[in-house]
């Protein structure tokens, strides 16, 4: 879903950095709970955040 305007992307991109670093520390309180899967979810929201990036790099060069 493409952003309407720069503060939006700002914030999804918040949003998903900030869900990412809670799956990560919760897979750091206890490894164990954890198969090696459960990674492809947190890839996902970290290439969505770096998707937002370029978008908003874009927006600011004029591009969009």
């Amino acid at each position: 879903m493409k952003p309407q305007n720069k503060m939006e992307a700002i914030e999804r991109i918040h949003l998903l950095l900030s869900a990412a670093s809670s799956d990560l520390q919760r897979y750091l309180d206890d490894p164990s709970q954890y198969i090696p899967e459960y990674f492809e979810s947190v890839l996902d929201v970290v290439l969505d955040a770096h998707l937002l990036v370029s978008w908003l790099k874009d927006a600011e060069r004029g591009e969009q």
